[in-house]
């Protein structure tokens, strides 16, 4: 079938612009106000609230609206967190869609981090944004003998936190009240949260020893265009904008890659606050955000006009997938999805099933961006199981 889209008509109506938060300067236009999509939080919760987001063009940031509305619906989902709830705490697995290996995300950074910085005896290392520690657990595995320390917004995870090998001192605490100094810092998932992020990580840049080591991994806005819904994501960071908002925060680059971990940008990076200087702003993207837009208004259209009855499932369990629920009010099927640890268990009250379990005649609606979507369509899909995207309508 065939779905008109008609942002054209609707961007001419948009005329709400605000403050970015990277470079503090105004004008940035909020490109949703013309579609009007919902969100999702980055623990997987279906969201009825539109977010806020555009390309500024004088820093190049894709960037949300940070403003007392954000703040407060922020702090909500902060105060109800479930981080790994669905795989009982274990990590979730990274999957390569091309051959369907996966590793967890944490031993693939330490496996970078290895190649850069030597396993010696007590180094100081801190895990900002730790929750329940998975980092600091495969960090403990490689730099034996070091002293671990955790920095969060609460001790939920104190108790875990205790049963990791090495583990020192969980700082609930802002940054600034930090004394100490560290070998290394990693920071996961983390800086897509932080507002102002230069300031940010200036500070963090203050907490290295000289010859410390920075560990940052954000999602890749390039490559998924499903991390815009995301409300508590205020940053949305290209490769090439994380490596600028670093460097204007007195970094230097010593690895950069979007390819090893699926849809996400991963840096290693040194303290040397010269790099700050005659740093260049990045390559307008804007045409990336606009056509992340499209997309994500296509996969709402197919997902509210196309009845998602008892024989169509949904790929995956992560915030893309449901974030398309928003829109999929008569779905009557299951998650389908290719970890272990989430099979069996329920989310938004269904069932979450492996693929092989699927019925034949059935079909699974994956809702990736297009590459992505296209792998799994292929290699998933069989003579009496049909994998589909957005694409195929």
């Amino acid at each position: 079938m065939s779905i008109n889209n008609s942002f054209d008509v609707r961007k001419k109506m948009s005329g709400m612009f605000f403050e970015c938060h990277v470079c503090r300067k105004p004008g940035v236009d909020n490109i949703n106000a013309a579609y009007r999509l919902l969100s999702v939080t980055s623990d997987c919760k279906p969201m009825d609230q539109v977010f806020e987001a555009g390309f500024c063009h004088n820093c190049g940031c894709v960037v949300g609206a940070v403003d007392k509305k954000w703040w407060s619906n922020v702090n909500q989902i902060y105060e109800n967190y479930e981080i790994y709830d669905l795989s009982g705490g274990i990590e979730k697995v990274v999957f390569n869609h091309i051959d369907g290996v996966h590793k967890s995300r944490s031993d693939l950074l330490v496996g970078e981090l290895l190649s850069l910085k030597n396993r010696e005896e007590n180094l100081d290392i801190l895990d900002i944004g730790a929750g329940s520690g998975v980092f600091l657990q495969a960090i403990s595995k490689k730099y034996k003998n070091s002293n671990l320390y955790a920095q969060d917004l609460n001790d939920i995870s104190l108790g875990k936190l205790e049963n990791i090998s090495g583990f020192r001192h969980l700082f609930v605490c802002d940054l600034t009240a930090i004394d100490q100094k560290f070998s290394i810092i990693s920071m996961v998932h983390v800086l897509e949260h932080v507002c102002h992020p230069i300031d940010f990580l200036k500070v963090v840049r203050s907490l290295l020893k000289d010859d410390g080591v920075l560990v940052i991994n954000v999602p890749d806005i390039a490559q998924n265009p499903l991390d815009l819904p995301v409300y508590d994501h205020c940053t949305h960071f290209t490769k090439v904008s994380l490596e600028v908002v670093l460097k204007q925060a007195g970094f230097r680059l010593y690895y950069t890659s979007n390819k090893l971990i699926a849809k996400e940008n991963v840096i290693i990076a040194t303290p040397d606050e010269f790099c700050a200087q005659g740093c260049t702003e990045p390559h307008p993207e804007n045409h990336i955000f606009n056509n992340h837009m499209a997309y994500l208004n296509k996969i709402s259209e197919v997902a509210s006009a196309h009845v998602f009855g008892k024989k169509f499932h949904v790929f995956g369990t992560a915030s893309a997938s449901v974030w398309i629920t928003n829109y999929a009010e008569q779905w009557e099927g299951c998650f389908v999805d290719e970890d272990p640890n989430r099979q069996g268990k329920t989310l938004l009250g269904r069932r979450i099933v492996s693929p092989s379990s699927i019925e034949d005649g059935h079909f699974v609606f994956v809702p990736f961006a297009h590459e992505q979507s296209n792998y799994i369509k292929k290699r998933l899909s069989s003579d009496t199981v049909t994998y589909v995207s957005s694409d195929d309508y």
